[in-house]
């Protein structure tokens, strides 16, 4: 249920999952960090992370943090979208990665409803950033074409 919460949430979800909020096996931090289903994601890392932690077995929800955590001030690769750009493009990999690996959100209609406003909150962003895009690095370009080529053959897959 944590992880339908995750995957549904458009704002704060993120909030849940910073590392101090986190507990987790040695084993999954490191390398596996801000994965999921063997993708990095910079903006949300900690929400990869902890749908990795959920699919692989049992969890313990622990409702106060351990310890507290600031994130370091980071400066966004060369060629790199608007954070707001990168948020929602996550957002919709993560949705997508996690139906197609069946984890979670396993009701069909709930997941095309998520779908269905994930798509369009891209779009809407797209529509502002366009030349941002049209006009940058070809590698970011390609990652956002083919985030919306899935979306919309799982959106409009039969049921």
């Amino acid at each position: 249920s944590l992880a339908g919460v995750l995957l549904a949430s458009e704002h704060g979800a993120g909030d849940l999952c910073q590392p101090a909020g986190l507990l987790l096996r040695r084993r999954q931090l490191g390398a596996s960090f801000g994965h999921y289903q063997g993708q990095r994601y910079r903006q949300l890392a900690g929400v990869a992370t902890a749908l990795a932690a959920l699919a692989d077995g049992e969890c313990a929800y622990l409702s106060a943090a351990l310890s507290s955590y600031l994130p370091a001030a980071t400066t966004p690769p060369t060629g790199a979208l608007p954070a707001e750009l990168e948020v929602a493009l996550e957002r919709l990999q993560l949705l997508c990665e996690s139906n197609t690996q069946r984890d979670f959100l396993t009701d069909a209609p709930r997941f095309k409803q998520l779908l269905a406003g994930r798509l369009e909150t891209l779009a809407t962003l797209l529509r502002a950033h366009h030349l941002l895009l049209a006009n940058g690095d070809a590698q970011v370009r390609q990652r956002v074409e083919q985030t919306l080529q899935r979306g919309y053959q799982l959106l409009l897959a039969p049921a």
